[in-house]
């Protein structure tokens, strides 16, 4: 199967489509179903230092949404394509504490109508709004059999200018075609939840507690954490289902291989419109055998951490620097490997690439500016 990842309007996304394609993504001004407007621009990555989760109370009624969600520098514009860990308004919220009577709530069950999101650029966690109505239904092999139906959440906050807003406004999912019927307009402005979370300070890893507190992600459609577990791998599902291997390691390896993260510091180093075949020896996802994965090659394994097992050649050249990391770290692999072929030790997920490519910039894309073709002076 393949997979594009687009570079649409604003934000930047991955979908997959049945058998192949992918594309996805727009988070731009666009009304949502209560008519209020997103803000455009894509939204940066949290990161930072170690969070801490005990922060104040804030009344989001007080915080207008250019504050609760602030746009970045326009060289972000149509930034790297998957450091969306968690996609539209939502990468502002690195972690989220649910709770239901004093007892910390984790998928797959149901969230409380009410929790916490630490709000990164405030330093404070938020109160924010939970419903769900409808499951993911198309979350399948590729035979077809269902691995599992996760809900979907509408998640809302209270702002001081638009009112209630959703936090996945305007985020779509496009695909050439549908696995199932209506599947783009049902992932629609929704997000999913994932135990644990992705921080910097964990290298851009999973971890599943915050200063000793267990938190969970909200993840919007047009974020890798959201996206992995549509394409197959919900991370508390067994495959086959119920009796099979636990699918959590598999989800980590999604995210990281998603994103390009090479190394340990939590940096992407591939750009949007980027086709690529993702493939497990589950049979999950299976080799992209149409037109389209023609001149796919072996590029890279993945490990249940989520950490790289080796890399045979980048998604995008120019990245000498890179190239001589990996080598120094010894995860340049030893042999070009199949998807069908035993793999080493650990090895998950693989990835194959088009070798050869070139960012728009023509140099490396290790920052989001050097995926858009430099501007000519006028």
């Amino acid at each position: 199967m393949s997979t594009r990842i687009a570079v649409l309007g604003s934000v930047v996304a991955i979908t997959l489509a049945a058998a192949g394609v992918v594309v996805v993504e727009h988070f731009n001004d666009k009304e949502n179903d209560r008519g209020q407007r997103a803000v455009g621009g894509d939204q940066p990555e949290a990161g930072g230092g170690q969070p801490e989760a005990d922060g104040g109370q804030p009344d989001p009624r007080t915080m207008t949404l250019a504050m609760l969600c602030p746009k970045v520098d326009r060289e972000e514009h149509g930034g790297l394509q998957s450091r969306l860990v968690r996609g539209g308004c939502l990468e502002h919220f690195p972690y989220v504490i649910a709770e239901r009577e004093g007892e910390r709530v984790s998928p797959p069950d149901v969230l409380p109508s009410v929790v916490k999101g630490f709000h990164f650029p405030s330093g404070n966690e938020i109160e924010l709004h939970v419903t769900t109505s409808k499951t993911d239904d198309c979350i399948k092999d590729a035979s077809g059999r269902s691995i599992d139906a996760p809900p979907l959440y509408d998640v809302w906050v209270t702002t001081s200018d638009k009112g209630e807003y959703n936090l996945c406004s305007g985020v779509k999912y496009n695909v050439d075609s549908e696995r199932c019927p209506n599947e783009a307009s049902a992932l629609e402005g929704k997000a999913f939840a994932v135990p644990g979370y992705w921080g910097r300070e964990n290298g851009g890893l999973h971890a599943s507690s915050v200063v000793g507190r267990s938190v969970i992600t909200l993840a919007c459609i047009s974020g890798v954490a959201a996206k992995c577990v549509h394409w197959g791998y919900v991370p508390w599902a067994k495959y086959p289902e119920g009796t099979g291997t636990e699918l959590a390691d598999h989800h980590k390896a999604c995210v990281s291989a998603a994103r390009a993260r090479y190394l340990d510091d939590d940096r992407s180093y591939t750009c949007g419109d980027t086709l690529v075949d993702t493939v497990d020896q589950l049979g999950i996802r299976q080799k992209d055998t149409s037109s389209r994965g023609a001149n796919f090659t072996f590029e890279s394994l993945w490990g249940g951490g989520g950490e790289l097992v080796c890399m045979n050649h980048l998604r995008y050249e120019r990245c000498e620097g890179l190239m001589t990391a990996i080598d120094n770290i010894g995860k340049h692999c030893a042999e070009d490997y199949g998807p069908d072929e035993p793999w080493p030790p650990g090895a998950m997920l693989m990835v194959r690439s088009e070798p050869g490519k070139v960012a728009p910039s023509g140099t490396c894309p290790e920052t989001p500016a050097l995926c858009v073709a430099a501007q000519l002076p006028q």
